[in-house]
């Protein structure tokens, strides 16, 4: 426990506390708690706990030190390396979707467009919902809370999202088998009919709605992706 009185004084001088404040909340003396502060003398477990509970702190950084700038530098650099990832995703889905908007104005083929806009499309900005949510709470430090809210949340997130791309996943499948049949047929030069809109609701709403989705349109799948991520450290410790 030998830092643990730097700690302390760096943590009270961040929050603008002086000694007979902390002292004050803490119920013990100034003197005491210089002497936390200079090594004098060490403070108690229920001490530490009172002491931490003050400076919005745990009990772990005042005994081992605080480590959050090594910490936020690893944060900052991994959502950095994300996000240059992401870019690099998004650069290639718009240049993709172009290549295949004129691949199916000539060959009438829709599925790969489809299941670029349908997939590709909501998995891409679910992405940016997490890793933003990720650099709001690194940047600004925000503290989180364990919240029986928080983990509901979560899981109703990620319900969402598994829903989703399981009502599609039959769909998409029967996209790629006509999209077969399409070009056998077109090898063989016989004739093949194809109809893009699928039965039942889910085809004829949500699948065409995806088919004729924008990049703007794809904001959407933000607000999930940034739940899921921001509620993720509660459901480890629920």
């Amino acid at each position: 426990m030998a830092n643990t009185g730097k700690t302390i004084k760096a943590l009270r001088t961040r929050k603008t506390m002086t000694q007979d404040e902390l002292a004050e909340k803490l119920f013990v003396s100034r003197q005491t708690v210089s002497n936390y502060e200079n090594g004098k003398s060490n403070p108690d477990i229920d001490i530490l706990v009172k002491i931490a509970e003050v400076l919005e702190t745990d009990v772990n950084t005042l005994i081992y030190g605080e480590k959050e700038k090594e910490d936020k530098k690893k944060k900052l650099i991994r959502i950095v390396v994300f996000a240059v990832l992401l870019a690099v995703m998004f650069f290639v889905t718009v240049k993709a979707d172009a290549h295949l908007k004129y691949f199916m104005s000539r060959y009438f083929i829709a599925w790969p467009v489809l299941i670029l806009r349908a997939w590709a499309f909501p998995f891409m900005f679910m992405l940016v919902g997490w890793v933003f949510m990720d650099a709001v709470f690194v940047v600004f430090d925000v503290k989180k809370k364990d919240s029986k809210k928080s983990v509901y949340l979560h899981w109703i997130a990620v319900f969402v999202m598994v829903a989703y791309f399981v009502a599609i996943l039959p769909l998409s499948i029967r996209g790629g088998i006509d999209t077969y049949r399409i070009y056998a047929a077109h090898v063989m030069k016989q004739e093949y009919s194809y109809s893009f809109v699928a039965d039942g609701w889910i085809g004829n709403k949500v699948l065409l709605w995806m088919f004729y989705i924008s990049l703007a349109k794809c904001m959407v799948f933000v607000l999930p992706g940034a739940v899921i991520r921001a509620t993720s450290s509660k459901v480890k410790k629920a």
